[in-house]
């Protein structure tokens, strides 16, 4: 028996307490309010998915060397001088698109460029 779907992640519910405001535990261990549990397709609201996207792209930006200057350090390590990454050669070395954000990271800047648009 489903007790509904999750807010949080949209899975269905596999628990529910019997009781007066009771809480739904969805097959994920999420517990939230039952009368939160979702009928039907899971709503995420604006506001959190801005704030998601928004710490998402932040990760990806502090993991990311956009910086083109590197020095050597000692006979293994390649060092950005900037952001201090660093690749080892017997690794694979600094890769060709090191510089580059992946493809994701672009769409979900696109799509939180076209959310805060209206």
């Amino acid at each position: 028996m489903s007790y509904g779907k999750c807010p949080i992640c949209g899975a269905d519910g596999i628990k529910r307490e019997r009781r007066m405001a009771g809480n739904d535990i969805c097959k994920n261990g999420h517990t939230y309010p039952s009368a939160d549990a979702n009928k039907g397709n899971t709503k995420i609201s604006k506001k959190k998915l801005v704030y998601v996207l928004k710490n998402l792209l932040d990760y990806a930006n502090r993991n990311t060397c956009l910086h083109e200057e590197t020095s050597r350090e000692g006979v293994l390590w390649e060092v950005c001088n900037y952001c201090g990454m660093r690749w080892a050669d017997d690794k694979g070395g600094k890769p060709d698109d090191v510089h580059d954000l992946p493809d994701v990271i672009e769409d979900a800047q696109n799509l939180l460029d076209e959310i805060e648009k209206g």
